[in-house]
């Protein structure tokens, strides 16, 4: 049925339940539900605040012990480094006192040497020499000059400022000789014909038999005496200077030298002189 108001058109049906409802609800909880609620949010804010705070000293604790651990490991290898310095320079300190302690010592053997003083001839000494120490003397090289006249001391304090620490000259045909260690026991000095038993300048003569030990070495003069010389050299005191200088190797290779200086008197007796004296 069409409808009188609208001619022509067509009429949508009604409908009779089309129903819209809008609006908003509200519940509330009861008062004890909201305690218990609250209370157990508290709980778990309390409970989440200390496995934070456990969690964190755990972290921090974690953190000391690494630093620790660090500085323990850093402590034990300054320790292990000192200790191992330490025992470094101990062995070194050992080993140098060792060879300090067995090093040889060439020395005169503090009796007058014998000593040929005569006109038209050199005049020269034999001087008897041991090794005081403990190892071998290797490699023993000597060189040794007998000064005469008013300058002889003088002179001897130019030949040793001269030689002063220097080394002899490596010389493939000169290898030095072997000065075994030993103080030779008590004997009967050696008579001025024993002594006087020239050997080259220089060498060293190994006598064991005789001198228990050492051996002897032969010094001279430059020059040839004259009788004025050998009258100034019997009748003034300190009227020759004999000088040596000795340079010798331990086993180790270490090089050590002897100066000995003696200077003669009247009465025949060479003391040592009062300087140039010395074992380095």
């Amino acid at each position: 049925m069409a409808q009188p108001d609208k001619p022509g058109g067509k009429q949508k049906p009604k409908r009779e339940h089309d129903v819209h409802v809008r609006g908003t609800i509200y519940t509330n909880l009861s008062p004890d539900e909201e305690k218990r609620r609250s209370a157990e949010r508290k709980q778990d804010a309390t409970a989440h605040e200390t496995e934070r705070k456990i969690d964190l000293g755990r972290e921090s604790h974690k953190v000391w012990l690494e630093r620790f651990t660090l500085l323990a490991v850093i402590i034990y290898a300054g320790i292990t480094c000192w200790q191992g310095c330490l025992t470094r320079e101990s062995i070194t300190n050992n080993t140098k006192q060792f060879q300090i302690d067995q090093r040889p010592y060439v020395w005169d053997n503090n009796v007058r040497p014998g000593v040929s003083i005569e006109p038209n001839q050199k005049m020269w000494a034999n001087i008897v020499m041991i090794n005081f120490g403990k190892s071998p003397a290797l490699k023993t090289r000597i060189v040794g000059k007998i000064f005469v006249g008013p300058n002889a001391m003088s002179d001897a304090d130019s030949c040793f400022t001269q030689i002063g620490d220097n080394r002899f000259q490596e010389n493939p045909a000169d290898t030095g000789t072997v000065v075994p260690p030993g103080i030779p026991a008590p004997v009967q000095p050696l008579s001025e014909q024993e002594l006087a038993k020239p050997i080259p300048s220089g060498k060293v003569r190994m006598e064991n038999e005789t001198f228990g030990g050492g051996g002897l070495f032969t010094i001279m003069t430059d020059d040839v005496l004259k009788q004025p010389d050998v009258d100034y050299v019997l009748g003034t005191e300190q009227s020759a200077v004999l000088v040596a200088h000795l340079e010798y190797f331990d086993g180790f290779g270490n090089v050590y030298m002897s100066n000995i200086c003696l200077s003669r008197f009247k009465n025949g007796n060479m003391p040592h002189c009062t300087r140039h004296n010395e074992i380095r």
